[in-house]
């Protein structure tokens, strides 16, 4: 069942829908069918926003489909969506430690429609959206959660890697970007350590960094 009853706000996509259960392993791929409105709901710098249902759900539950508004390679999707699948088992790792926080990354999948396009898609999120951070170190002060977070992700891999662009509601997070200390992967926005540096350059470590002893 849909959501949306009027059929011609809608176009019906037939899709491949890949999916990763965790960093190193392999994508996997299942058929399915999503209707998807022709209206994007947001339009951001870089991508636009649809929501979408899918066949043989039920009514209520909504997802988005987000495209990147210039033309690109299917590689590129997959590059960034790596960062997220990869943002989910880290925010499993700093929810064990950082007992009592019930925060989390949205699970990603990346669609291939019939004509060679792709896109990704991830579940609606329904609430305040708020940007905790980005990837130039601008930091949100009024909830520590997310800033310990990014410096958790760098005191984990011992410096190799600071998840940050932190953004979503209170407890579930999306559209996250990976610094790496090399400045690969991730897609175009791993700024490498001048991300990080700049992210250390305004963070002030909270009682949830004292707390996971990462000052």
């Amino acid at each position: 069942m849909f959501s949306v009853s009027n059929r011609d706000e809608c176009n019906v996509e037939a899709v491949k829908e890949y999916y990763l259960r965790s960093v190193g392993g392999r994508w996997q791929v299942r058929r399915c069918v999503y209707r998807i409105s022709k209206l994007p709901f947001a339009d951001g710098g870089f991508r636009v926003c649809h929501k979408a249902w899918k066949e043989g759900e039920e009514e209520g539950r909504t997802y988005v489909i987000k495209y990147f508004k210039k033309a690109s390679h299917a590689s590129r999707y997959f590059d960034e969506a790596l960062g997220q699948v990869l943002s989910v088992d880290l925010c499993r790792k700093f929810r064990a430690r950082a007992r009592g926080v019930q925060v989390s990354f949205l699970p990603i999948c990346i669609v291939e429609f019939e004509d060679g396009r792709n896109a990704f898609v991830e579940r609606f999120l329904d609430g305040e959206f708020q940007k905790y951070n980005n990837n130039h170190g601008y930091v949100q002060k009024t909830n520590p959660i997310p800033q310990a977070f990014s410096h958790f992700t760098w005191t984990w891999s011992k410096g190799k890697l600071l998840i940050c662009d932190i953004q979503g509601t209170e407890s579930e997070w999306t559209d996250p970007q990976i610094h790496t200390i090399d400045g690969d992967g991730f897609g175009c926005g791993n700024r490498g350590l001048k991300g990080m540096y700049d992210f250390f350059n305004t963070h002030q470590c909270n009682e949830w960094c004292e707390k996971l002893k990462l000052s």
